[in-house]
C-alpha cells in the first residue's frame, strides 16, 4: 500500500467520526438521536436536554455532510452559528468538529485566536475532484440579520437557540441550492415565541427531534442522577428530554404535532397520511377559495372509514361549558383516530342532539359504546334523541396515562393515537392540558398522587379519556342500541352518493 495512502487511512479510522454512532431511537423513552441525525428535512432541530449529545449529533450531522456531498461551487460556505464568537468556536469546533474533520481533508485554516484553536473558517479541500470545495465559517449571530444577507450558502448549523429573524435570513440564503440546516438547543429561556409556535405546527420542510439526557450512555455513572435531583421540578423536563419551558406542567408531553396529527393540506402531508389512512383519498376533500384550504367533507368521511374499524364516541356534557361528542375509530392495527367533533356551549341538548346525529351512526355491530360522564340525567335525555350512552369509565390518573401511553411512538415508528387536524378543539386542549401547581405555587416539590389537572379547557380532553380508557377497560353499556344487518347499512352508504 502507499504509504500515503496508508496514513490517511490510519488517521481516518482513527478518528471519532468513525467510532461514533447515533443511539437508536427509543420512543418510550422520548429519545429521537438517530432520527435526528439521519433526517433528510430542510430545516432539522434536536431538542435536546443538557449533555443529551445534541451537540455531539448536530457536528456528525455536519461531518458527514461536508465530507460526503460534493460542494456546489468553490469555497461554497457552511455556516455555523451560535451566541458569540467565543462559545461557538469553543464548542462547535474545538470541541466538537474537529474530532470528525480529518486534517488530510483540511486544505487551510483562518484563525479568529490560534493559541485557542479558534478558527474564523476551515477551508476544506477538494476531496471528491470536482473542482469545488467546502468552507465552514463560524459566525455570531449577535451580529445581527444584515451581516447574514447577500451570500449564497450550501447549509447551516445553529448552536443553541437563534433568534427566528436570524433563522429566517439564514435560510434565505440557501435559496441556490435548496441547502439543508439544521439546529440543537435546550429551549430554557425562549426569546422567540415563534419557536413553541413553530414546534406546535412545524413549517413545511421542518422536523423537530428530542434526545433525553438519561439516554446518554457516554456520561459518567451516576451522573444523571444526581443533577436531575438538582433541578427544580418544573423545569426537569426541559433539563431532560428539551421540552419547552413554556410548556412546563404540560400532561400530555408525548404529545407531538408532527407525529399526532393527520394533515392533508399540503401534497406531503397527505402522503403521510395515506400511510395509515389509505381510505382518505383527494375526493373526500373540497377546495376552499375563501380560506385557500382543503376542508374534509365530513359526512362522506364517516361512509369512507374501512367497515371493519371499531367506532367509539365519548361525550361530556355541559352548558356554559361546551357539551362535547368526539368520535374515535380504531384501525387493524390498534391505532385510534379522532376523526370528528361537536363543541358547541350555551345550547339545548335538542340542538346539541341534532349536530351529533347529522353524523352518521348506526346500529351495525362495528359501531361500539357512546361513553359519556355520570350525570344520569343528561344521559336519559339524550337517549330520548336517540343518543344512547353508557357511563364512563373516570378513574383520572389511570385514564390519563393510559392516553399518554397512546400517544408514544411505538417500535413501528407510528403513535397509537392520531387526531384529524380539523378537529382543532381536541388539538388545542390536548397540547396546553396541565398540572395544576402544588401547593405553594412555584415550589420544587414534585407531581404526587393527589396532584389534579388545572380543570380549564379539558372538556375534548374527558371526552377522549372516556372513550378511549372505557374501551379499554370494557364497560358495559347502558341502553345499547339494537344491531342491524349489515346489509342495510351497506345500503343507506351506497345510497347518499347516487
Amino acid at each position: 500500500m502507499d504509504p500515503t495512502l496508508g496514513r490517511m487511512l490510519n488517521e481516518l479510522l482513527s478518528l471519532e467520526i468513525y467510532k461514533w454512532q447515533p443511539r437508536p431511537d427509543d420512543p418510550d423513552q422520548f429519545d429521537e438521536q438517530e432520527s435526528f441525525v439521519t433526517s433528510t428535512a430542510k430545516f432539522a432541530i434536536g431538542l435536546g436536554g443538557n449533555g443529551a449529545g445534541k451537540t455531539s449529533a448536530a457536528a456528525y450531522k455536519t461531518a458527514r455532510y461536508v465530507l460526503d456531498k460534493p460542494a456546489p461551487r468553490r469555497d461554497t460556505p457552511f455556516w455555523i452559528i451560535g451566541e458569540g464568537y467565543d462559545l461557538t468556536c469553543a464548542v462547535c469546533w474545538e470541541e466538537k468538529l474537529r474530532n470528525f474533520i480529518p486534517e488530510s481533508a483540511i486544505k487551510e485554516i483562518d484563525w479568529y485566536k490560534k493559541s485557542r484553536n479558534w478558527p474564523n473558517a476551515v477551508v476544506l479541500k477538494d476531496i471528491h475532484n470536482t473542482g469545488t470545495n467546502w468552507v465552514l465559517e463560524f459566525k455570531s449571530y449577535m451580529q445581527g440579520r444584515s451581516r447574514m444577507q447577500a451570500r449564497s450558502i450550501g447549509g447551516f448549523w445553529f448552536n443553541e437557540e437563534v433568534p427566528f429573524a436570524i433563522v429566517e435570513e439564514v435560510q434565505a440564503r440557501c435559496r441556490d441550492y435548496d441547502s439543508p440546516g439544521w439546529a440543537d438547543f435546550t429551549p430554557i429561556e425562549i426569546r422567540d415565541q415563534e419557536w413553541p409556535d413553530a414546534y406546535e405546527d412545524p413549517p413545511e420542510g421542518w422536523e423537530f427531534f428530542h434526545l433525553n439526557t438519561a439516554c446518554n450512555k457516554r456520561l459518567a455513572d451516576g451522573w444523571f442522577e444526581r443533577w436531575i435531583k438538582s433541578i427544580p421540578a418544573d423545569m426537569r423536563d426541559t433539563r431532560q428530554y428539551g421540552t419547552f419551558a413554556t410548556f412546563k406542567g404540560q400532561i400530555f408531553k408525548e404529545w407531538n404535532s408532527r407525529h399526532n396529527i393527520i394533515r392533508w393540506q399540503k401534497p406531503e402531508d397527505r402522503e403521510r397520511t395515506r400511510k395509515v389512512c389509505p381510505w382518505l383519498t383527494d375526493d373526500l376533500l373540497v377546495w376552499n377559495e375563501k380560506t385557500k384550504e382543503y376542508d374534509l367533507d365530513l359526512i362522506k368521511m364517516h361512509y369512507a372509514i374501512p367497515d371493519t374499524w371499531k367506532r367509539v364516541r365519548g361525550m361530556d356534557f355541559g352548558f356554559n361549558d361546551p357539551t362535547v361528542c368526539v368520535w374515535l375509530v380504531k384501525d387493524r392495527d390498534q391505532r385510534w383516530f379522532v376523526v370528528d367533533e361537536h363543541f358547541l356551549n350555551q345550547a339545548t341538548i335538542a340542538t346539541h342532539a341534532k349536530a351529533i346525529n347529522a353524523r352518521p351512526w348506526s346500529k351495525h355491530p362495528i359501531f361500539g359504546n357512546t361513553f359519556a360522564d355520570h350525570d344520569r340525567q343528561e344521559r336519559e335525555e339524550y337517549k330520548q334523541y336517540g343518543i344512547a350512552t353508557a357511563a364512563a369509565k373516570k378513574d383520572l390518573i389511570p385514564g390519563i396515562d393510559y392516553v399518554r401511553r397512546l400517544m408514544m411512538l411505538q417500535g413501528d415508528g407510528w403513535p397509537r393515537l392520531f387526531v384529524f387536524e380539523h378537529c382543532e378543539n381536541t388539538i388545542r386542549e390536548h397540547r396546553s392540558y396541565k398540572w395544576s401547581m402544588p401547593v405553594g405555587e412555584g415550589t420544587d416539590r414534585e407531581r404526587n398522587p393527589i396532584d389534579l389537572p388545572h380543570d380549564f379547557n379539558n372538556h375534548t380532553v374527558d371526552a377522549v379519556r372516556y372513550a378511549l380508557y372505557s374501551e379499554f377497560r370494557q364497560v358495559e353499556t347502558v341502553g345499547a342500541p339494537l344491531t342491524r344487518p349489515r346489509r342495510e347499512w351497506e345500503q343507506e352508504a351506497a345510497g347518499r352518493f347516487l
